[in-house]
């Protein structure tokens, strides 16, 4: 926001706005809901590993248990 990427924050919003359409909301920039909608790609991306890890560790425990 100091270096004018994205609009400065005008509107303070209730904190259950969903964040893709808040961030439009509160600061009237389009560049603004796509930043979040680009943090939330690269949030999954991140996390879909662990995710997988899990699940693997959820499948190998529900063999054993049923064995």
């Amino acid at each position: 926001m100091n270096t004018n990427i994205i609009g400065k924050t005008y509107a303070m919003l209730s904190f259950n706005m969903p964040s893709v359409f808040g961030a439009f909301l509160s600061t009237g920039d389009v560049k603004a809901l796509l930043l979040v909608v680009a943090l939330l790609i690269l949030d999954m991306v991140l996390y879909y590993p662990f995710v997988k890890m899990y699940e693997r560790q959820q499948l190998k425990l529900e063999n054993k248990e049923s064995k």
